[in-house]
């Protein structure tokens, strides 16, 4: 049996390992969404790679169309091209990658792979 740790455990994982490939990676990014030009919520990127892709880290049972639609909303908002989103909860790693100009999903196309730990 796999073991299973919180959400933020598998998110510093990642941004030690991003780090030591020496990628930019911000954690944590606040973004505003604004209403005809008044803030009306805001929310926090798990990461930022390179101010270009955000990963939304999950550990969940199964990615459903609701993560993708949170990920799809974050890039909107934060106006960049690429969402990565990532579930550790198997021992196969399953993750999906999004563009902002995508305007349906598909989760027959999410990926597993193997977590080597």
């Amino acid at each position: 049996m796999a073991l299973v740790f919180l959400e933020r455990v598998y998110k510093n994982a990642l941004l030690i390992a991003m780090r030591q490939k020496e990628l930019k990676v911000e954690v944590e990014r606040p973004y505003e969404v604004i209403f005809r030009g008044k803030v009306i919520g805001r929310y926090n990127a798990d990461l930022v790679v390179s101010q270009t892709v955000i990963v939304e880290v999950k550990c969940c049972d199964s990615l459903i169309r609701e993560h993708q639609a949170q990920l799809f909303n974050y890039l909107k908002v934060a106006g960049l091209p690429l969402g990565l989103l990532v579930n550790f909860r198997h021992r196969k790693l399953e993750w999906k990658r999004l563009q902002s100009n995508e305007e349906c999903f598909d989760l027959e196309e999410m990926v597993e792979e193997e977590i080597p730990f």
